[in-house]
């Protein structure tokens, strides 16, 4: 997939998830206090999104009478990013006054995959087609918005194709999938919710066999992060016309106007999109080297609402990560050996502007910048020997996103949001090819596109000033 592919498709998110902005923009403006929704009946839903697919490839060795090495090599990962559509249907049941539980299937076909091109021969590998039985538990935090976890069991066709026109190379993973959301009502039947999904596929064995006196099995150890945003129709009349069995009001909100801190974790999926040119034209690249890890954030914003039902606002956060790539050797010797890519520390300033489809929750896209220090390491540790390399570096570039955002208790606010931020282009190395005699041959450069997709659950005060 193309890089202005990619960005059309990583400013989808926002696009899709504002999707209720343009449903909800003919409608009556909310009253003060909405009805309390029923939850219970059956639901259809179709959305898009974007993610990221990680395959971590592993090599273990047993030596015929002598030691077994369980991932004496790995390289955390290969990988690569890319758009999805999917379509879904479920059934929910509302319990306990202000529960929800429910169970979903859906379809997904996405373009999140790996490509490889070398002159003539070139080969991709995309996480295609993927079908997903889900159960999910919530809590209706407002009446008309619900938070909630999900945990079902995905199974994905992996399409691998030639470009010499050699055969294809397809295979079927499946594995646990976990993930959470928050969904919100515009009108009495239809809804709209941002959803996060991890899925761990089974391990996947691409080849085993005798080398001399050791046997070796080469693994594939697969997850797919995605986010995506859907618009869902209730069938029947579910919401704003049924009285509150219990009361699930919420402190209310009269204005969303204000500063507010706010502090959360999530997860992140990191892809390094390399090429190698030679005297100006790309010879061969790969999109890309992955890696996966957690984060921590911690923000400061002030919001504005205008309009009665629209807020803009503008923020800016630090965030910790531990979202790498890693190349690891095992010598049986305590400490790391290896080759390790972080996208340790991150700074953003960013804008926001959303719509309040209740009172008590909006929806929001943001467009900012952010910062991020990497941190680049190379260690060796054998017997005797201990050698260390460290060469950090900084990159910056746009951040798009989208987002949920709803009150929990008087003053307090949770959010799901997604960022995907794309980084200037990094030159890792350059120089001249071997020539004749004295004359240098033509210059050549290793370069380096980055891009980082980031889910993050944020709960955020609002401070009793400048309201």
């Amino acid at each position: 997939m193309g890089k202005i592919s990619k960005k059309i498709l990583g400013a989808l998110i926002a696009t899709t998830a504002l999707t209720g902005t343009a449903i909800a923009a003919d409608l009556p403006e909310p009253a003060p206090v909405m009805a309390a929704g029923d939850w219970t009946g059956w639901h259809v839903g179709v959305g898009g999104g974007y993610g990221g697919v990680n395959h971590r490839l592993a090599v273990n060795a047993d030596v015929f009478l002598g030691p077994s090495f369980d991932d004496a090599l790995s390289l955390d990962g290969l990988g690569g990013e890319g758009g999805l559509f999917t379509v879904e249907g479920g059934f929910d049941f509302q319990f306990a006054n202000n529960f929800v539980v429910g169970v979903l299937g859906d379809y997904t076909y996405s373009g999140i995959g790996t490509e490889l091109d070398f002159g003539d021969f070139g080969f991709d590998l995309d996480a295609a087609h993927s079908f997903s039985v889900l159960g999910r538990l919530g809590w209706i935090s407002s009446p008309d918005t619900l938070i909630y976890g999900l945990v079902g069991w995905t199974w994905t066709e992996f399409e691998g194709d030639f470009s010499d026109g050699g055969p294809d190379y397809d295979f079927d993973l499946d594995g646990l999938t976990v993930g959470a959301g928050i969904e919100t009502r515009f009108t009495p039947n239809i809804t709209g919710k941002l959803e996060y999904r991890y899925v761990d596929y089974d391990d996947n064995t691409l080849a085993e066999g005798p080398i001399g006196p050791v046997f070796l099995e080469l693994y594939n150890d697969s997850s797919l992060q995605t986010v995506r945003a859907v618009v869902s129709y209730r069938f029947g009349n579910p919401g704003g016309y049924v009285e509150p069995a219990a009361d699930l009001s919420v402190a209310e909100v009269a204005n969303w106007t204000g500063l507010r801190v706010g502090a959360g974790g999530g997860y992140g999926h990191i892809n390094h999109d390399l090429s190698f040119d030679i005297a100006g034209d790309t010879v061969a690249s790969l999109s890309g080297f992955t890696g996966e890890g957690g984060l921590f954030t911690a923000e400061i914003g002030f919001d504005y609402q205008f309009a009665n039902n629209f807020v803009a606002g503008i923020q800016f956060d630090y965030t910790h990560s531990s979202i790498n790539t890693v190349a690891e050797l095992d010598l049986n010797e305590p400490g790391f050996t290896g080759y390790k890519l972080e996208a340790s520390d991150n700074y953003t300033v960013a804008g926001r502007i959303g719509y309040l489809p209740s009172p008590e929750t909006l929806v929001y896209g943001l467009i900012g910048w952010t910062w991020t220090d990497f941190e680049q390491d190379l260690q060796f540790l054998g017997e005797n020997i201990a050698t260390e390399v460290v060469n950090d570096f900084d990159a910056d570039g746009l951040t798009v996103g989208a987002g949920i955002e709803t009150v929990l208790l008087e003053n307090v606010t949770g959010k799901l949001e997604y960022r995907y931020t794309n980084y200037e282009t990094l030159n890792v190395f350059e120089g001249n090819l071997p020539g004749l005699g004295d004359f240098p041959g033509p210059p050549f450069e290793l370069n380096n596109d980055p891009s980082l997709q980031t889910i993050r659950a944020v709960v955020s005060y609002k401070l009793p000033i400048l309201n």
